[in-house]
């Protein structure tokens, strides 16, 4: 629903300024009342990883940046990444929609640009991958993710809630470190996204 009262459809075909304006421009572009989603097929084999990006110089941050950024432009719609940098350290994580030798296929030309190294690599199916994802956390669709939140603030003590941030963030409650992450998907994606 537009400001002006007027409810219109947007999709990538219609009226697809809105559509683009609204995955990104907050709430300034209307209210969205019901979405549809196209899904895909679940594939029978996901391999995630995480990659190691030694730059311990400014000079290398700039170049691998740089480098992983246009990697990104043309990368294939069955790999998903993401950049997290922290202090200590760079990794490049992420998912693709295949077999391992497929992955270090897609990869090589960015780890040698980026001087990285395969830290972590392991094929299952679409489950694996979310489990993963999931850092460890069980997967419970029986309850809702505010209701989960709710109960650790209303039942949980302040020493669980660190416990619990702690296996997940940092090494001590006290001392969580500031870090970053960007994401990188495909600029043609439609079917895995």
């Amino acid at each position: 629903m537009l400001a002006n009262s007027s409810v219109v459809n947007c999709s990538a075909t219609e009226n697809p300024d809105l559509f683009w304006a609204i995955r990104g421009a907050g709430s300034s572009m209307g209210v969205v009342t019901e979405f549809r989603f196209k899904t895909f097929e679940v594939p029978e084999q996901v391999t995630y990883f995480i990659a190691s990006v030694p730059w311990t110089t400014e000079t290398r941050a700039r170049a691998g940046l740089k480098a992983v950024q246009e990697f990104a432009k043309t990368m294939p719609t069955e790999l998903n990444m993401r950049m997290f940098i922290a202090s200590r350290f760079t990794n490049l994580e992420g998912l693709y929609y295949g077999d391992k030798e497929g992955l270090q296929a897609v990869l090589a030309p960015l780890l040698e640009q980026t001087n990285g190294t395969l830290a972590l690599i392991r094929t299952g199916g679409w489950l694996d991958q979310v489990k993963h994802f999931g850092n460890g956390i069980a997967i419970d669709q029986q309850h809702g993710y505010q209701e989960v939140c709710d109960d650790y603030i209303i039942h949980g003590t302040r020493g669980e809630l660190c416990s619990y941030i702690q296996k997940r963030v940092a090494d001590d409650c006290g001392s969580m470190k500031p870090s970053i992450q960007l994401a990188f998907t495909p600029v043609n994606s439609t079917t895995h996204s």
